[in-house]
């Protein structure tokens, strides 16, 4: 039998012990999946591994999305700085983003939900509506005398688009005009100078 002597275990005289403890097999540590981590701050840290991204807060994961999710990725912003766990520019700096970007997905947010997160609906800011050729055909049909009115008449369209369309082509006409004017006027000015020095 095995003797207890003061709290240790003797071994010695324990043969079925010693038996076992050195027929153990080695066990091999599981292979560590390589994964990124970026620190958000003290307490936040974002953990990326293969297309899985994990926010980590306090040692406990909180929110768990794939890495081509904007809204998931959005949401995980708003969630933490609403919840008073990251600041704006702590999350800013670790997700590489602007602080207005992620004030502009709290607005979203409050608004809608997270149907106020995905991308709205419509054209996008600064995309052209028509193509360049109908917009030449405007113009030329414009430079024939046409009103708003027929033009929107003869091409199917309303009258106050053709309006729009017919004052920002002849604004960037007459700001290209002006622009072209000022630069004759200073060369004149260069050959008239050239030539009474001469």
């Amino acid at each position: 039998m095995c003797s207890n002597t003061r709290g240790r275990l003797r071994t010695e005289s324990c043969p079925v012990l010693l038996a076992g403890m050195n027929s153990q097999l080695a066990l091999g540590l599981p292979a560590v999946t390589p994964y990124d981590t970026v620190l958000i701050n003290a307490r936040c840290t974002v953990r990326t591994e293969g297309n899985q991204r994990v926010i980590v807060v306090g040692s406990l994961p909180v929110y768990h999305y794939c890495t081509g999710d904007a809204v998931a990725e959005s949401y995980a912003m708003v969630m933490l700085t609403d919840n008073g766990f990251a600041q704006q520019t702590e999350l800013a700096r670790a997700f590489g983003r602007i602080e207005r970007i992620i004030r502009r997905h709290q607005e979203r947010y409050a608004a809608g939900r997270m149907v106020g997160l995905g991308r709205p609906e419509g054209w996008r800011r600064g995309r052209r509506r028509i193509p360049g050729k109908r917009l030449r055909l405007i113009e030329r049909l414009k430079a024939q005398g046409l009103s708003n009115r027929a033009i929107a008449q003869r091409l199917g369209a309303n009258e106050k688009a053709i309006g729009t369309l017919v004052e920002r082509s002849t604004s960037r006409t007459r700001s290209f005009t002006r622009s072209h004017e000022r630069s004759l006027l200073s060369t004149a000015r260069l050959n008239s100078a050239n030539s009474r020095s001469r």
